[in-house]
C-alpha cells in the first residue's frame, strides 16, 4: 500500500504531446492508432499521472464527439478512460487527473463536462459525485469515441452519461 504523501508528492500530472501519448499508450493495441489520429487532431487530450516517468494513471479529454450532448467542442467536452494502476488508488490520483481535465477545459472556454460510467460501479460513482457530476443525461450502451469497419455502431455495457459545470 502507498503511503498517501509519498504518493502525492511525487506525482506529476502532464497534458501529454502526441509524443508522450505514444510512449505511455497502454490501452487496447488494435486502437492505437485510431487514438493517435485523434490526438494529433486535437480531438482528444491525453493527461498523464506519472511518478519518477512512469506511468500511473491516465485520463482523455475529448473535445467535440458527434453526441453534442456530451462533447460539443465549443463548451462541452467529454472525459474518458480514467485509470490508476492498482498500488496508487485511493490516493487522490483520480481526482487530480480529473482536476487537470476541469482547469484546462475552463482555461479554453468550456463550461461544462461530461463523462460516461457504469452506474452499478459504486467507487466510480462515488468518486464522480464527488467531484459534481451530478446530473444524469441519458443512459447509453455504445461507444462515443469509435465506430466499427462499417460506420455503425460500436454496443458496450450500459453505461450512463453525467455532467458537470465548471
Amino acid at each position: 500500500m502507498c503511503n498517501r504523501k509519498t504518493v502525492m508528492d511525487n506525482i506529476v500530472i502532464i497534458k501529454a504531446s502526441p509524443s508522450d501519448f505514444s510512449k505511455y499508450y497502454c490501452d487496447s493495441k488494435y486502437l492505437k492508432a485510431e487514438f493517435e489520429k485523434l490526438v494529433e487532431k486535437k480531438i482528444l487530450i491525453p493527461f498523464l499521472a506519472l511518478s519518477s516517468n512512469r506511468l500511473i494513471g491516465k485520463v482523455h479529454f475529448v473535445t467535440k464527439l458527434n453526441d453534442l450532448q456530451a462533447a460539443d467542442g465549443n463548451q462541452i467536452g467529454y472525459i474518458c478512460n480514467l485509470y490508476v494502476k492498482k498500488p496508487y488508488r485511493n490516493n487522490g490520483v483520480g481526482t487530480m487527473l480529473i482536476d487537470a481535465v476541469k482547469d484546462y477545459a475552463k482555461s479554453n472556454g468550456f463550461t461544462k463536462l461530461t463523462l460516461g460510467v457504469e452506474e452499478d460501479n459504486s467507487k466510480n460513482m462515488y468518486l464522480y459525485d464527488k467531484l459534481g457530476f451530478e446530473n444524469k443525461i441519458k443512459d447509453l450502451n455504445i461507444d462515443l469515441l469509435f465506430k466499427d469497419a462499417n460506420g455503425n455502431d460500436i454496443k458496450v455495457k450500459d453505461y450512463a452519461i453525467y455532467s458537470c459545470d465548471l
